[in-house]
C-alpha cells in the first residue's frame, strides 16, 4: 500500500520515483536474465516452439544472441544511478568521508559487473531500494507473509549471532578473573567506591521500606516476641525477684514493670523504624559501607576458605547458560 503523503519535501518525489523506474528495471533485468537462461535449455525452446513459433524465431535470432550487449544497457543505467547517487552524497556528505559510499553500497557496484553470478546481486538494489521506502513509510510491507517471513529469520539471525558475541565476551571475562587480573580492585575503586554515597542510599532505601512493610504486617508478632524476651529477662534479674518478694505490692509492681518496659522497647523499635530516613542514620550507612568496600580488596587471613573471584566465575557461568537459552524456539 503506497502512503505518497509520508514524501516530506519537494526533492523526496524525485527520489521515490527514480526508486520506483530501478525497482521497474531491476525486476524487468533479472527476470529477462532467468528467462534467457531457461531459453538455452533445448527442450524449452521446443515447447514455446510449439506454442508460439515467431516469438522463438524473433528471440532466438535477435535477443538472446546479443545478450551481453543488452545487458550492458542495464549496466549503464545502474552505474549512472550509481554515480549520482554517489555524488549526492558527496554533496550532502551523508557520510564521514566521500569515498564511503561504495563501501556502504558494495552491492550495487559488484552487482553492475556483467559477469556470472555477480549480476544477482542486483537482487540486494531491488531490497535495499524497498527498504529506504519502507522506512519512509512511503510503503508497508510489515504485514505481508514474505516479509514476515524474512523478519522471522532475520530476528533469529540476529538474536544466534549477539548470544555468540555475549558468550564470548563472557568467556573473555571468566578468563581475566582466573588469571588474576585486577578486575575486583578496578570495580571496587572505579566503580563503587566513587558511587559510596549512590549504593549506600539504596540500601538505606531497600531497609527503610522492608522493615516498615515489616511492621505493618507483623507489628503484633513483633511485639509479642518482644514482650516474652523482656519478661524472660526480667525473670531472670536477681532485683526484680527481690521485688516480686516484697509484700502486697511486689506482684503488682513486677506487672507494672514487664507491662511499661514492653511498651517502651516496642516504641523504641517502631520509631528506629521510622528514622530509618534520617541523616544520622544515612551517615552511619554510608560509613559501614564504605568501609566494608574498602576491605574488599584486602586479603584476610581467615578467609582461606572463601573465593570471591570462583563466586563471580560461577555467576557469569549461570549469565552465559542464560544468555545460549534460544528464546525464538520458545516463540515457536
Amino acid at each position: 500500500m503506497l502512503k505518497l503523503q509520508n514524501l516530506r519535501n519537494d526533492a523526496t518525489p524525485y527520489y521515490f520515483a527514480v526508486d520506483i523506474a530501478m525497482i521497474v528495471l531491476v525486476v524487468v533485468n533479472l527476470c529477462w536474465i532467468v528467462f534467457d537462461w531457461v531459453f538455452a535449455v533445448p527442450w524449452v525452446q521446443s515447447l514455446l516452439t510449439w506454442l508460439y513459433p515467431p516469438f522463438v524465431e524473433f528471440y532466438g535470432s535477435t535477443v538472446h544472441p546479443n545478450f551481453y550487449n543488452i545487458d550492458l544497457v542495464f549496466v549503464a543505467i545502474f552505474l549512472t544511478e550509481f554515480c549520482a547517487g554517489w555524488l549526492l552524497c558527496a554533496v550532502k556528505k551523508r557520510y564521514d568521508r566521500w569515498w564511503f559510499y561504495p563501501i556502504f553500497h558494495w552491492y550495487d557496484l559488484l552487482g553492475c559487473i556483467p559477469v556470472g553470478s555477480f549480476r544477482f546481486l542486483r537482487v540486494l538494489r531491488l531490497v535495499s531500494i524497498l527498504v529506504r521506502l519502507q522506512r519512509l513509510g512511503v510503503i508497508d510491507l510489515s504485514n505481508t507473509a514474505l516479509f514476515q517471513f524474512f523478519a522471522r529469520y532475520y530476528r533469529i539471525l540476529v538474536e544466534e549471532i549477539s548470544d555468540r558475541v555475549v558468550v564470548n565476551v563472557l568467556e573473555g571475562v571468566q578468563e581475566e578473573v582466573r588469571e588474576g587480573s585486577p578486575l575486583q580492585d578496578r570495580i571496587v575503586h572505579e566503580v563503587l567506591l566513587p558511587r559510596q554515597q549512590v549504593v549506600a542510599a539504596e540500601i538505606v532505601y531497600r531497609l527503610e521500606h522492608t522493615l516498615q512493610s515489616l511492621m505493618r504486617v507483623h507489628q503484633p508478632a513483633v511485639r509479642r516476641y518482644i514482650e516474652n524476651l523482656m519478661v524472660r529477662a526480667m525473670e531472670d534479674n536477681p532485683e526484680l525477684k527481690l521485688i516480686g518478694k516484697l509484700p502486697i505490692l511486689g506482684d503488682v509492681v513486677n506487672h507494672q514493670l514487664d507491662s511499661a518496659v514492653g511498651d517502651i522497647v516496642a516504641s523504641v523499635v517502631e520509631s528506629l523504624v521510622d528514622d530509618l530516613s534520617s541523616q544520622e542514620f544515612s551517615a552511619l550507612v554510608e560509613n559501614t559501607v564504605g568501609t566494608s568496600l574498602g576491605q574488599l580488596t584486602d586479603e584476610d587471613p581467615r578467609d582461606e576458605g572463601i573465593d570471591t573471584l570462583e563466586v563471580v566465575d560461577k555467576v557469569i557461568e549461570l549469565v552465559k547458560d542464560q544468555v545460549k537459552v534460544q528464546r525464538w524456539k520458545e516463540q515457536v
